[in-house]
């Protein structure tokens, strides 16, 4: 058996997946209480393996760790363009809010909320990927087979 996959990584794939908590429960064919006690890293195997699958149904995987790169999620085709989700998932997955984003990147916390949205400039676009490596988690770029996505670092 593989490592167990850290909880942050079942809220991030949540977001990209575009689901709450009571969408990713039914969609998994679990209650409400197995999504939260998953996402404070308390979950059972079976939990924990009916997560992937339904995440992986809503078209986002699981990266597993190799090299500097650890867990991670990234959406299951590629895209032209970085959906906001991406940043959403990067952010959760560093743990950050979205005040503290701001800072690390030297923005205001209006625009994290509009770079959330789909509502950013590239550079500052650039500004929050980068306060995101700063935090320990890399942004993923699409590849011919897999889309966007974010994971930890491992030397962070």
């Amino acid at each position: 058996m593989g490592p167990l996959i850290p909880k942050r990584i079942f809220v991030a794939g949540r977001i990209l997946a575009g689901l709450n908590q009571r969408e990713m429960a039914s969609l998994a064919g679990l209650t409400r209480h197995a999504i939260l006690q998953a996402e404070k890293g308390q979950a059972s195997h079976s939990v924990l393996n009916a997560l992937v699958s339904a995440l992986h149904r809503n078209g986002v995987g699981i990266r597993y760790p190799d090299g500097a790169l650890g867990f991670g999620v990234y959406f299951l085709k590629p895209s032209e363009r970085l959906p906001s989700q991406v940043l959403v998932a990067g952010r959760e997955l560093a743990g950050l809010t979205q005040q503290q984003l701001a800072a690390e990147s030297r923005h205001n916390r209006r625009t994290v909320v509009r770079a959330e949205g789909g509502n950013a400039s590239p550079p500052t676009m650039a500004d929050l990927v980068e306060a995101l490596e700063r935090s320990g988690v890399r942004l993923v770029y699409p590849d011919e087979r897999n889309g966007y996505g974010v994971c930890e670092l491992l030397d962070a």
